[in-house]
């Protein structure tokens, strides 16, 4: 079966067939209802007629095709929820107190769902209804779920390493699983706009052996773009779905012999040493580092990129006479030349925002500037240079990710242009 649970709501409600004769039903933004020109929105959830277009949807959805087993109910990827009063009335008392783009919204929406799904129920009872625990609904509501109903928890295991933040999914989807009579599991093995590895083995493998210890069997998860940097990580997840009792760590061996052969050895230290970077850090944030390359940087400071350098070479000169093994280091390899340019980027801006205090810092600082606009520079002819490399595209897109790489630019350049401002202070100082 295909399962539909994917955000949907824009689908059902477009807006070029719905906005003309019933703008009530788009999201009260700024005291006005404006006419949405793309998915970045929410459902009205307190207008009248809403569930009843979403149950006709449906009906007509499964009359097409009795190949099409599911409705995906799921919100919109946004975070403009409808401002209205009677938006806010619909929620708990404790979360009207909050702005609508900053309060939980399971309540009202998953009754929402629940209306629908039991007006679908009678006539389609081998038909269920998808939806997404994302975002503002990923809370579980106060109440059960229509037996119809199949909701899809989506949790980031990557802060796993985190106790705490891990214990707090695990209580959700436990929650979950008692709520609805079908739980499933949407995960993410990389994120959008990640151009650094997001090596999180031991987290990944710890979500999937939580969720089936909680007979869950519907998973669904993110492996997007650039998921070859992360080597054989969508590999082993996709093992422990077969068999979650298999150790993590002996199938990323046994993709290392398959893979790279007499590199094996370094190729295992390589990914050895991507887990142990990515779980060097105190607390798990949902979506760490999505759209902020400054943040992805932190994880490989100059020692860092210099020991994974080593450790690549290795593995170059153990797998030198054979030229295929040589091609798939490359393709997991390569593709870091932008991020570790990123990297660099992001450790002089970090110095020429400290003020020199002497003239032998104010030269350093000039050096470092000087040493920031080298590093901009090679940046831009990798950059220049991707339609000519196989991963050139898919890099691309990660940047493109929510204008990833533009929001960089744009803090680089207020950054430097404050620091020329001060060079230009301190020089006009100097020569009074």
């Amino acid at each position: 079966q295909v399962q539909r649970f994917h955000h949907n709501i824009h689908n059902i409600f477009n807006p070029d067939k719905f906005y003309q004769i019933h703008p009530e039903w788009y999201p009260l933004l700024n005291n006005s209802r404006p006419c949405p020109r793309d998915s970045n929105w929410q459902i009205c959830l307190s207008a009248k007629g809403i569930a009843e277009t979403a149950i006709s949807a449906a009906r007509q959805y499964f009359a097409d095709s009795t190949n099409k087993q599911w409705f995906s109910l799921s919100i919109n990827d946004s975070e403009k929820w409808c401002e209205c009063h009677a938006c806010e009335q619909l929620c708990p008392p404790a979360e009207r107190r909050f702005s609508a783009s900053n309060r939980w919204w399971s309540e009202p929406y998953w009754m929402f769902v629940n209306k629908v799904a039991s007006n679908i129920r009678d006539l389609y009872p081998d038909r269920r209804i998808g939806a997404l625990a994302y975002s503002a609904t990923v809370m579980p509501p106060s109440f059960h779920l229509e037996t119809n109903v199949s909701v899809f928890v989506c949790q980031d295991a990557g802060g796993y390493f985190d106790t705490e933040y891990k214990n707090r999914n695990i209580k959700a989807l436990e929650t979950w699983c008692k709520l609805t009579s079908r739980a499933g599991k949407y995960g993410y093995t990389e994120l959008a706009s990640w151009i650094f590895p997001r090596y999180c083995r031991d987290e990944i493998a710890d979500d999937i052996k939580i969720a089936t210890s909680f007979g869950i069997n519907d998973f669904y998860t993110e492996g997007l773009r650039l998921h070859y940097i992360n080597g054989p990580l969508s590999w082993i997840a996709a093992q422990l779905l077969w068999n979650p009792c298999l150790n993590q760590r002996e199938l990323q061996q046994e993709f290392c012999d398959m893979s790279f052969g007499p590199a094996s050895k370094a190729m295992m230290e390589y990914f050895d040493t991507l887990q142990t970077i990515w779980q060097n850090q105190e607390k798990g944030i949902w979506f760490d580092g999505l759209f902020d390359l400054g943040r992805q940087a932190e994880r490989y400071p100059e020692p860092v990129r210099q020991q994974l350098s080593q450790i690549i070479q290795d593995a170059y000169w153990q797998a030198r006479k054979n030229e295929f093994i040589l091609k798939r280091i490359a393709a997991i390899y390569e593709p870091l030349a932008i991020a570790h340019c990123i990297a660099e980027e992001s450790e002089y801006m970090a110095v020429i925002t400290q003020i020199p205090e002497n003239q032998t810092e104010l030269d350093q600082f000039r050096a470092n500037l000087q040493a920031l606009d080298n590093a901009i520079a090679k940046r831009n002819e990798i950059l220049d240079d991707l339609n000519n490399k196989p991963w050139g595209q898919n890099l691309r897109s990660a940047l493109n990710q929510q204008g990833t790489l533009d929001r960089w630019n744009k803090k680089q350049q207020i950054i430097r242009i404050a620091a020329l401002h001060f060079l230009e202070v301190i020089e006009n100082a100097m020569l009074d």
